[in-house]
């Protein structure tokens, strides 16, 4: 199987885009029934923007390397070889090509204007349309998105058929910008990321014209029929060229990676199969340099930040832990509470009176601290007189406290 060479892709942008911003008068929805003459296909989804006021304009804001306008053309030139209508488009206000815009014959799919050499980034194009009663028609707008774009709606994606994405056994050739096959059997397949695919092909003249099929199959399933046409009619002999035919649209698919095989089923004797470019539409379609996050990428992360978490949760217990003993060594002495025996009365002279001992509550218990030495208390004595003389000390020893009472006097 031989496969192309990588290209850059073109991004399809319907007329019916919101992103085209069309000026505020003269723009009106084309009947797709008066859009059939000429050889280049039918319009692209089957919907055109047309308008035939004095001045027109189009807006589109885009970012990327490429750009081609497409639509009907259908031009009338009077008798002074005048052409109605005339346009001119504009990247970031320089005038970019046209592509014969007095060719005199109607035909879909034309080259409005293009520029395939714009610095990458973001850009604006503009489109001024003078008529004078003859109709412009906008069929669309492709452009080449710079790497790493990314998109937050649907999206088309031109595959040529050279791209590196398409792979071809032995039985094709490079014919006009074409692989094409006559031999029975011939595959190709597209790897491709989406939800649905369309293959456009061409007919050639000198080709047999005789109808014939082939069938694809997506993901190794059932395969699908397709009719194969060749020229306008085959009883002609080599005739007009047949540009943009499309053979098969895929239902919906899952949003995601897939494989198409197509399979010729027709010989030398039939039209060929030609592969001119599969149109892809997929939904957040990644861009050729950036792809979704892996689950075992998003899997790891996780797992890193539960460790990390906890980790630090640790870490934090053991600093807490480490500041409350520091804390507690560096509180200060608390002294033992003791319990002082009670003071005793004592009675000088025979009339001395003997008092109870008073009753010391017990010390309130509390929690233990480190001991510091205090010296011993004598407790006090109390010595109450019988009359009001003056007593002399005896003794050297250190002198107890001694709380003096006066006597106690009773009436005569």
């Amino acid at each position: 199987m031989s496969a192309g060479k990588y290209y850059l892709h073109f991004v399809v942008v319907d007329d019916t885009d919101p992103a085209i911003r069309y000026g505020p008068v003269g723009w009106f929805t084309a009947d797709p029934g008066t859009l059939t003459a000429g050889n280049f296909g039918p319009i692209y989804n089957g919907t055109s923007h047309a308008t035939s006021s004095a001045s027109s304009s189009i807006s589109f804001n885009f970012t990327g390397s490429a750009l081609i306008v497409r639509g009907s053309l259908v031009v009338t030139t009077d008798a002074n070889n005048v052409t109605d209508p005339t346009w001119a488009c504009f990247v970031d206000g320089i005038q970019i090509p046209q592509v014969d815009s007095t060719f005199k014959y109607p035909e879909n799919n034309w080259e409005l204007c293009s520029q395939d050499t714009i610095t990458p980034g973001p850009h604006n194009l503009t489109i001024q349309v003078q008529s004078k009663g003859q109709g412009f028609y906008l069929d669309g707008i492709t452009y080449t998105p710079t790497p790493n774009t990314t998109f937050e709606s649907a999206t088309t994606t031109i595959y040529k058929h050279l791209d590196a994405a398409i792979t071809y056994d032995s039985n094709w050739a490079n014919v006009s910008g074409e692989h094409v096959t006559q031999t029975t059997n011939a595959q190709a397949s597209l790897s491709f990321h989406g939800t649905s695919v369309t293959l456009f092909g061409n007919a050639l003249g000198q080709y047999p014209g005789n109808v014939t099929s082939a069938s694809y199959t997506i993901d190794g399933g059932p395969p699908v029929a397709f009719n194969v046409t060749g020229k306008l009619n085959p009883a002609d002999g080599p005739g007009p060229v047949r540009f943009n035919l499309l053979l098969f649209t895929t239902p919906a698919l899952t949003n995601g990676p897939h494989t198409l095989v197509i399979t010729h089923g027709g010989d030398i004797d039939h039209a060929p199969l030609f592969v001119g470019a599969f149109y892809v539409t997929a939904t957040n379609a990644p861009s050729s340099s950036k792809r979704g996050i892996s689950a075992g990428t998003i899997t790891g992360a996780v797992v890193g930040a539960v460790v990390f978490l906890a980790s630090l949760l640790a870490t934090f217990y053991l600093c807490r832990r480490k500041r409350r003993r520091r804390d507690a060594d560096a509180e200060k002495p608390t002294i033992e509470p003791y319990s002082s025996p009670p003071a005793e009365r004592s009675s000088v002279g025979k009339r001395g009176v003997n008092c109870v001992p008073a009753t010391v509550p017990d010390a309130v218990p509390v929690r233990p601290a480190r001991k510091v030495g205090v010296a011993a208390i004598t407790p006090p004595t109390v010595r109450q007189h019988e009359d009001s003389g003056a007593r002399a000390s005896h003794s050297n020893a250190p002198a107890p406290i001694v709380v003096e009472l006066p006597p106690n006097y009773t009436p005569n």
